[in-house]
């Protein structure tokens, strides 16, 4: 073995030194982009919490839960703010699916209302994209993995406490204060 290493000449040594070196600075650059794309998700899950929990977003929430309690029979025609929350929650899934955040942190930080809405609002995104079936395509994703996430990691073992008619009654009264 150490006969084949001293045959090993001088310029193949800084070649496998280069090589070396390169992968080195590859695997140290790929560390260094994951660790400013986690921070980058950070900072943009805190962004959108702040929006989310905003006074201004809090009357658009409340709008929608009041409306949503009504149990209204025609869902041809909801407030504009609820389409707004509809909207954010489709935001928030649209950067999921191109890998921005990950399921986990949007479930950390929005589940409890995701999930809610999405079911409560199930008959008005069902006439809205009627005509357009891609509208909340992304949402409806984020839904289910979120419902996943949900269901491993609550107790139960299941998303039931969180989306039986009565947790979703309650939690639109509450939403709706």
């Amino acid at each position: 073995m150490l006969g084949f290493l001293a045959s090993i000449k001088p310029d193949a040594w800084s070649a496998l030194a280069a090589v070396l070196a390169a992968i080195w600075a590859i695997l140290a650059n790929t560390r260094e982009w994951k660790r400013t794309r986690f921070i980058k998700g950070i900072e943009l899950l805190n962004s959108w919490d702040d929006q989310f929990r905003s006074t201004e977003f809090r009357s658009k929430r409340r709008v929608s839960a009041k409306y949503l309690l009504q149990d209204a029979s025609d869902p041809s025609d909801p407030p504009e703010d609820l389409v707004e929350v509809l909207d954010f929650f489709e935001g928030l899934a649209y950067f999921h699916r191109r890998g921005l955040c990950d399921a986990e942190s949007l479930w950390h930080f929005f589940a409890s209302w995701l999930l809610p809405y999405f079911a409560a609002s199930h008959a008005v995104v069902k006439h809205m994209t009627k005509n357009d079936p891609s509208l909340f395509e992304d949402l409806a994703r984020l839904n289910k993995e979120l419902e996943k996430v949900e269901s491993r990691r609550h107790p139960s073992q299941s998303s039931l406490h969180i989306l039986s008619p009565d947790s979703i009654k309650g939690f639109l009264q509450a939403e709706s204060q």
